[in-house]
């Protein structure tokens, strides 16, 4: 269970990572998209456009790789829960060959 909830821990620090770098380009964006409408500058809007896509990328791809990530261990951890409140029996038999 320890080693799952240290794999959840490290799906949760790349989401963090993912959602950095989208508010940097979110950020990027802001500053690169308010061009002179009368004078536009080229290549700037496939820039924009670009950066906009890229932070929906950046931002579903860590979400979803974080929601399944978490999905997994959760389910691992209620195993290993079921498996250690199972009553343990040891049937011996008297005599008899193991072999």
């Amino acid at each position: 269970m320890t080693l799952s909830r240290k794999e959840i821990g490290l799906a949760l620090k790349r989401m963090l990572i993912h959602l950095s770098i989208a508010v940097f380009a979110v950020l990027l964006w802001l500053l690169v998209a308010p061009g002179d409408v009368e004078n536009p500058v080229p290549g700037r809007s496939s820039l924009t456009s670009g950066l906009f896509a890229a932070v929906w990328v950046l931002l579903l791809t860590g979400i979803s790789r974080f929601v399944y990530r978490v999905q997994t261990q959760l389910r691992q951890i209620r195993l290993f829960k079921k498996i250690k409140a199972c009553p343990i029996q040891f049937n011996y038999r008297d005599g008899g060959d193991l072999t």
